[in-house]
Parts: structure tokens; sequence; C-alpha cells
């Protein structure tokens, strides 16, 4: 199995930058062996697999393995990285599977802190995103850089499966919180193994037919820093369905680019002294029909724009903007579309269903939704994209 170590600091659609890769082989439900190195091992062996457009304007090249998870459809990126893999090593691999530190925190708490010899620094339950940023990144003096990845990773894996009996069920509990949160996600090639990673929502897979409404949000961090880490940013939809069941959305994204003082912080941004630039995609429900796209910057009132792209993935069609953040700046972007979300039965009763899909490997961001039903029933929900959410409420 091709393990991808990602990282949310610095998102992709479909998941954070892939700073590492290792592979795990099991016999017998025995671990054989593990290999793992950085994902630019494959940089000069796999070079004609052609680049998303945002990414190819900034680099002037074709896609590589660290760039890979562009799609939020974990299958479709997980093919792809098994495809640089494959071209790379001449080894195909039985699945695909993607862990960030967030998820290995998790694990942490059951097996305890990791220090990787020689390095002094220990990766504990309460500092393993930070850490293993500044590590990697050489944020402070006497950080080892991306090398730290390989052996972290056979230090990780070998601290699990050495756990003992009497910490199994805490390590199945940890490991299941990381694959609900996203921060963990399968893919196999076995059919059977792979419908049960559906049934059970840990498969990273894009709704291609949601019932209702449906919206993702996939924020792909263009800036070349880890600004994920800092950047804050919410999540607010207005819903108002009439009685025919059809549904005017009103999306609003607002993001804040804080000004880092710390010196180990500002280090992680060094690239564009702090700016952020993000590719932000919204897909919509399959139905949709996009009306327009309103930008308000710091405060002032909102005015149409044009959005940068779009397109269709898996039945979804999605809007794009390029989000451009100066430091301690806030923006928010509207996105307004319609469709016939609600079902109305004979009875004349609207039922409306949301599903908000969590973007895998992202942090967690405050979202609300609210429902404004015929007959002036309104509902609110404040909430988190901790996971992915799902909401039904019906109006007579």
């Amino acid at each position: 199995y091709l393990i991808l170590l990602t990282n949310p600091g610095e998102e992709r659609g479909g998941g954070g930058f892939i700073g590492a890769v290792g592979v795990v082989v099991f016999q017998d439900g025995q671990l054989a062996s593990s290999d793992f190195m950085g994902s630019d091992f494959s940089d000069a062996l796999v070079t004609n697999i052609p680049a998303p457009a945002p990414i190819e304007q900034i680099t002037g090249t074709n896609l590589v393995l660290a760039d890979s998870s562009w799609s939020p459809n974990f299958p479709t990126s997980a093919a792809l990285a098994a495809a640089f893999y494959a071209g790379a090593t001449g080894q195909s691999v039985d699945g695909v599977i993607n862990v960030d530190p967030v998820a290995l925190s998790y694990v942490l708490q059951v097996v305890g802190d990791v220090q990787v010899p020689p390095y002094p620094q220990v990766v504990g339950a309460n500092n393993a995103l930070l850490e293993l940023n500044y590590i990697i990144n050489k944020a402070r003096p006497g950080d080892p850089g991306k090398v730290y990845l390989a052996p972290f990773g056979h230090a990780v894996v070998d601290a699990a499966l050495k756990t003992p009996r009497a910490k199994w069920v805490p390590l199945a509990t940890a490991l299941e919180r990381g694959a609900a949160e996203r921060h963990i996600v399968l893919n196999f090639n076995d059919t059977t193994l792979e419908h049960l990673v559906t049934r059970a929502g840990i498969g990273g897979v894009l709704l291609a037919h949601p019932p209702g409404g449906a919206v993702l949000v996939a924020d792909s961090n263009l800036s070349g820093t880890k600004g994920d880490l800092f950047v804050t940013r919410r999540y607010d939809l207005v819903a108002n369905v009439n009685a025919q069941g059809h549904v005017q959305d009103r999306l609003t994204l607002t993001y804040h680019d804080p000004l880092e003082v710390l010196p180990a912080n500002a280090a992680l941004l060094v690239n564009t002294a702090g700016l952020y630039d993000d590719y932000i995609r919204v897909y919509l429900p399959p139905s949709a029909n996009f009306d327009d796209m309103l930008v308000s910057e710091g405060g002032a009132p909102a005015v149409s724009e044009s959005p940068e792209d779009f397109g269709v993935e898996d039945n979804r069609q999605w809007v794009a903007y390029d989000l451009i953040l100066d430091v301690n700046e806030t923006t928010s972007v509207t996105f307004l579309y319609d469709g016939p979300f609600a079902q109305v039965a004979k009875s004349g009763s609207v039922t409306y269903q949301l599903a908000w899909e969590k973007q895998i490997n992202a942090l967690t961001w405050p979202i609300s939704v609210d429902v404004n039903l015929p007959g002036g029933q309104r509902y609110r929900y404040p909430s988190n994209l901790s996971v992915g959410r799902a909401w039904s409420v019906k109006g007579g």
C-alpha cells in the first residue's frame, strides 16, 4: 500500500501537499517491509503528467507527485499518486492511504511521543502538526528538514504495530476518529475492500448524486507557504426554499490572514512575507444554476466579479475564484446559485436536505446554515466542519 504523508498547512483540493510517501507490504497479516522517502524522489522520473492550469501557471512545469491531490474525489487523486509511483519504480500498489499530522496526533495520544535519532526534536499528540511543519521547513535553528520525514514515518508505523494488546481498542478509536474527520482516507483496488470503505464514509468519495442540496469548498493553497496553518475562515450558507421546492442559495466564505510575529511561524511564510493565494473551488449540487459571485474586501460593499473558471467533475459543477489575501486583510466571497434542491410531497409539505462535505485533510472551520421554508419557518444550524455534516428539515 502506498502511504501519502500530507500537510494540511498547504492544502490542495483533494488533501494536503504530499511531503513524503511510504510503501508498506503485508504478507499473511504481518508487516513484511516498509520504505519511506521524500515525494520528490519521482520528480525527475515522471515528467509527462500535465498539471492543472492553476499549478502550471505558477510552476511552468508538468505535475509532480507532491501536488497530485488536486481532485477532491480521493479515488481520482489516489489513482494519480499510484501512477506516479508506478511510473517512477515500475511497481504497482494495491491501495493508497492518505494520512496527515492531525491523524498522527490522535495515534500519538495512544502510543506516546516519538523521537527519531539522531534528531532531538520530540513529536507528540499536542504538537504534531506545528512541530512537523517546523522540522520539515527548517523553521528553527537545528531543524533537519525533509530528511526527517522518512525515519519519522518508520518510527510511527513501528510504534503503532508494537502497541500492546491493552491499547488496541484506544488505538482503533484513534484511527477511527482520524478517518471520520478525513485526516485518514483510504482507497483500495480490491472491489470488496473499496465497497466497505465507501459504505463506511472513509473513502473520500465526492458525492456524485447527493439528495437535495450539497456543497463542498475545496481550498488550494498556491502560495508556496504553509499559510493554511494560520489563515482563518468561516463558511455561511443561507437557503431560501419556496413552495415548489426551488431553492436560492447564498454561500459566503470569509477568510482572514493574520500577521504572524513568532519567528518560527513567520519562517513558514517566508516565500511571500505572509501573502496568501487560495484557489477556491465550490462544488455545487448537480442541478444548480450559478447566478453570481460577490467579493467584499475589508468590510467594503460587495461587488460582482467574474469567477476564475467553471468545470464539472463526477456530475458536480464547480465554480472557482483565485483569492489573494494581504497580511491582516479580510475578504468575503459569496456564491449565489439556485435549483430544485427540495422535495414537495403530495400533501404540499416541503423537505429540504443538505449535505456539506468536508475537504480531505482540512482543519476544522466554523460553519452556519440558515434554512427559510415556505410559511415563514426558519431554522439555524451553527456547526463546524470537523466532519462532513448533513441536515434535513420539513415544512408544511
